[in-house]
Protein backbone atom coordinates (compact mmCIF):
# COMPACT_ATOMS: atom_id res chain seq x y z
CA UNK A 1 0.00 0.00 0.00
CA UNK A 2 1.31 3.33 -1.28
CA UNK A 3 1.77 5.79 2.00
CA UNK A 4 -1.05 8.09 0.35
CA UNK A 5 -3.34 5.35 0.00
CA UNK A 6 -2.54 4.35 4.01
CA UNK A 7 -3.58 8.07 4.68
CA UNK A 8 -6.67 7.85 2.52
CA UNK A 9 -7.61 5.20 3.85
CA UNK A 10 -6.88 5.88 7.88
CA UNK A 11 -9.09 9.37 6.71
CA UNK A 12 -12.11 7.41 5.52
CA UNK A 13 -12.21 5.13 8.64
CA UNK A 14 -11.72 7.65 11.72
CA UNK A 15 -13.99 10.06 9.04
CA UNK A 16 -11.40 13.19 10.13
CA UNK A 17 -10.21 15.53 7.55
CA UNK A 18 -6.28 15.55 7.14
CA UNK A 19 -6.36 19.03 8.48
CA UNK A 20 -7.36 17.75 11.82
CA UNK A 21 -4.27 16.17 12.64
CA UNK A 22 -4.07 12.56 11.31
CA UNK A 23 -1.30 10.67 11.75
CA UNK A 24 0.37 8.11 9.59
CA UNK A 25 2.41 5.38 11.31
CA UNK A 26 5.20 3.36 9.12
CA UNK A 27 7.99 1.60 10.78
CA UNK A 28 11.56 1.58 9.33
CA UNK A 29 13.79 -1.86 9.57
CA UNK A 30 15.30 -0.28 12.57
CA UNK A 31 14.16 3.12 13.55
CA UNK A 32 9.89 4.05 14.09
CA UNK A 33 8.92 7.17 11.97
CA UNK A 34 6.02 9.17 12.63
CA UNK A 35 4.69 11.18 10.16
CA UNK A 36 2.29 13.91 10.87
CA UNK A 37 -0.02 15.23 8.63
CA UNK A 38 -0.97 18.96 8.92
CA UNK A 39 1.84 21.29 10.34
CA UNK A 40 0.21 23.44 13.17
CA UNK A 41 0.68 24.20 17.16
CA UNK A 42 -1.14 20.43 17.69
CA UNK A 43 1.67 19.01 15.07
CA UNK A 44 4.52 20.63 17.30
CA UNK A 45 2.55 18.97 20.35
CA UNK A 46 2.14 15.82 19.06
CA UNK A 47 5.53 15.77 17.76
CA UNK A 48 7.21 16.58 21.10
CA UNK A 49 4.78 13.88 22.56
CA UNK A 50 6.23 11.21 19.82
CA UNK A 51 9.91 12.00 20.36
CA UNK A 52 9.52 11.92 24.18
CA UNK A 53 8.02 8.29 24.10
CA UNK A 54 10.43 6.95 22.03
CA UNK A 55 10.23 7.65 18.33
CA UNK A 56 13.35 8.54 16.18
CA UNK A 57 12.01 10.40 13.39
CA UNK A 58 9.15 13.28 13.17
CA UNK A 59 8.07 13.92 9.54
CA UNK A 60 5.54 17.16 8.60
CA UNK A 61 3.39 16.85 5.76
CA UNK A 62 1.00 20.24 5.08
CA UNK A 63 -0.83 21.43 1.84
CA UNK A 64 0.94 24.36 2.26
CA UNK A 65 4.20 23.32 1.24
CA UNK A 66 6.54 24.54 -0.40
CA UNK A 67 5.75 27.83 0.71
CA UNK A 68 5.49 27.02 4.51
CA UNK A 69 8.88 24.80 4.62
CA UNK A 70 9.58 24.75 8.63
CA UNK A 71 7.33 24.70 12.18
CA UNK A 72 9.70 25.14 15.07
CA UNK A 73 12.72 23.05 14.86
CA UNK A 74 10.90 20.77 12.18
CA UNK A 75 11.21 20.50 8.14
CA UNK A 76 7.91 19.85 6.53
CA UNK A 77 8.96 17.28 3.88
CA UNK A 78 5.86 17.72 1.38
CA UNK A 79 2.46 18.10 0.63
CA UNK A 80 -0.50 15.62 1.59
CA UNK A 81 -0.96 14.36 -1.53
Amino acid sequence: MLFSELINDSVKRSRLSSATMMLAIYRGRKMKRLAILGASGHGKVVAEAALAAGWDTVDFYDDAWPAKRRIGKWVISGDTT
